[in-house]
């Protein structure tokens, strides 16, 4: 019997959520992502729950992108759409959260792994963790990445994550105001937990947040969108 790919706790109010694919450094598969949006609605549904944090298994890395080793069966495009479907349909789980929602960055956040966190409320990050959006230097187009870079750092911070495919320290993601803080890696939980009781949910916190993420929400479709376009024109052109 294989292992649950996403392991859940509660502690006092907040429900811990771990990626738990530790044999491809929490790699997202279809498994993964279909436990993950489950698990979100279960918790925004639960009263007993007051905010929920995001987090891996183990301290190397948060999400190492998309399991690229999945639908090896399927023609690359076809493949490579099922991801994306996948991945916006997590994105758009974890936008629509209506109580709080902290991403607990403890290693490397690589492309989709990277999304994850920025499509939550706020990000705690190791000392050791560090961004990273490869897609650039694979010749993949990112319009997803870009937006959700855009949304929480700036188009300048995209341009150089995404365009430039440079990997971002936590240092500098919390100097540029996208990581809220930066602790040592054996104090990093102790950090999160106070922060998430700290943001129980309020009676207004859900529809502040409705309010906040629909335009990006509407953009974050529109450039899944794009994607596909950009996948349709690359194996048609046979590159």
């Amino acid at each position: 019997m294989n292992p649950s790919p996403l392991l859940q706790e509660d502690r006092e109010g907040v429900r811990w959520l771990q990626l738990h694919r530790p044999q491809s450094a929490h790699a997202l598969d279809e498994a993964l992502h279909l436990a993950l949006q489950a698990q979100l609605k279960i918790a925004s549904e639960d009263p007993q729950v007051q905010g929920v944090v995001l987090s891996s298994t183990g301290a190397k890395a948060f999400c190492a992108g998309a399991d690229l080793k999945e639908f090896s069966e399927m023609p690359p495009q076809a493949a490579a759409l099922r991801r994306r479907h996948l991945l916006l349909s997590t994105l758009l789980a974890l936008i629509d959260f209506p109580k709080p929602l902290i991403a607990q960055v403890g290693g490397a956040a690589v492309g989709a792994g990277a999304m994850l966190a920025l499509a939550c409320d706020d990000i705690l990050a190791a000392s050791s963790a560090r961004f990273h959006f490869p897609e650039i230097s694979l010749g993949m187009a990112s319009p997803m990445g870009c937006l959700m870079v855009e949304w929480r750092a700036g188009a300048r911070v995209a341009q150089t994550l995404v365009q430039g495919g440079q990997a971002c320290g936590a240092e500098l993601a919390h100097s540029q105001g996208w990581v809220k803080a930066v602790h040592p890696g054996e104090q990093l939980a102790e950090a999160t937990s106070a922060l998430a009781h700290t943001q129980a949910a309020s009676a207004g916190y859900a529809t502040n947040k409705v309010w906040l993420h629909a335009p990006w929400r509407e953009r974050l479709i529109a450039a899944a969108e794009a994607a596909t376009l950009a996948d349709v024109a690359k194996y048609q052109n046979g590159k």
